[in-house]
């Protein structure tokens, strides 16, 4: 792929002149330019010379084009070899669940690849979800160079913290792994927190008044009843299966 240039009887078919081939996402695309009418096969003729410029330039434009194509399939795809429920969205990102160097234990984390250099692996021990995924996100904008309103676009549609649940089901059911629910523990640590302190913020109890009855509800209540509701529902079912292993 890229520039080519046939000068006499280099071409089967007589042309003289360059050609220009590029490929990418399937396509194939080529362009001639040819010098034939050139008192010189050389720059020192201006016509070759123009000839041979607008090749370079289509050359540029249409890797220009394909670099563009790479970019937005980086941040917007998982990678082709990304393993199932492991990819969150883009290249260089990935959930897993590994087992620290001389420990049996289990630990999920968040995984940021970097070019020419070891993954960084980042767990839940000492930050909430929503922070861990924050700190991998600008570690993965800043390793690819990613522009400012996707690094924006990225930091603010984490994965929801239930991937684990399913990547972990995947792993035991599927890859052969033994993964405890307990080691969801940390992943979930910041809606545990935020419950507790719902309950907290909660005012006390007491008969509800006829007017009551018509005033608006409360949404932040609303919304605090139903991750109370989802959180132990989840929690029962995680205990009945841990059990059950």
């Amino acid at each position: 792929m890229g520039i080519k240039e046939y000068g006499p009887g280099d071409h089967d078919a007589g042309f003289i002149g360059f050609r220009v081939t590029f490929c990418f996402d399937g396509e194939y695309r080529q362009a001639y330019f040819s010098t034939v009418r050139a008192k010189y096969q050389d720059d020192r003729c201006l016509y070759f010379k123009r000839q041979r410029l607008r090749a370079e330039l289509q050359d540029a434009e249409w890797a220009a084009e394909s670099a563009l194509y790479q970019y937005r399939r980086f941040v917007t795809e998982n990678s082709s070899n990304t393993k199932p429920f492991r990819g969150v969205g883009v290249h260089g990102i990935t959930l897993g669940f590994h087992r620290p160097s001389g420990t049996s234990k289990w630990t999920p984390h968040i995984a940021v690849s970097r070019p020419g250099r070891p993954s960084v692996r980042k767990t839940f021990k000492k930050g909430y979800f929503s922070a861990i995924w924050a700190q991998c996100v600008e570690l993965w904008a800043t390793e690819y160079g990613v522009l400012e309103g996707d690094r924006q676009r990225v930091l603010n549609n984490p994965p929801n913290p239930t991937q684990f649940k399913d990547l972990r089901r995947h792993m035991n059911e599927v890859e052969g792994h033994d993964i405890p629910a307990s080691a969801l523990s940390d992943v979930f640590r910041e809606q545990r927190d935020q419950l507790k302190a719902t309950r907290i913020l909660k005012p006390t109890t007491r008969k509800p008044a006829l007017a009551d009855h018509f005033a608006p509800q409360d949404s932040d209540r609303q919304r605090a009843d139903t991750l109370e509701a989802e959180m132990a529902t989840w929690f029962e079912k995680e205990r009945q299966q841990f059990a059950a292993c």
